[in-house]
């Protein structure tokens, strides 16, 4: 009988361990959860040049780029959005050929004074 009851006490040690952890954890979560995301927006004049090849919107300077959102009416397919580099060499970052919905955003982590988005066919219409 005295086996019985250490095994029940060690039992519900574990349990009580295990609670404890799982509250942590929880807090933790929650804390990471409602830290607040900062997100800055470029306030630079943007320049917008429409070329035969795409639309190129660039700023003054160089800077780190974490997110674009396109905004607009309607649908819009197979368009691709490229970064100029370091050498003024425009790189291909993403070529999304399904139909996406606005508003749509896009995850980018680039340093950059330009971004090229390249329309090859349009079902909605757009706005900058």
């Amino acid at each position: 009988m005295f086996k019985r009851l250490l095994g029940k006490e060690r039992t519900m040690i574990k349990w009580n361990y295990l609670f404890l952890v799982l509250i942590c954890l929880s807090l933790i979560s929650c804390a990471t959860l409602f830290t607040a995301q900062e997100y800055v927006l470029i306030d630079q004049e943007i320049t917008k040049e429409i070329t035969s090849y795409g639309v190129i919107y660039s700023i003054p300077e160089r800077t780190t780029i974490h997110k674009i959102v396109l905004l607009g009416i309607g649908k819009v397919q197979n368009y691709a959005i490229s970064v100029r580099d370091k050498r003024n060499e425009w790189k291909p970052f993403k070529h999304i050929k399904r139909v996406i919905e606005f508003p749509y955003e896009i995850l980018i982590n680039a340093e950059t004074d330009a971004i090229k988005i390249s329309h090859y066919s349009v079902v909605g219409r757009g706005r900058d």
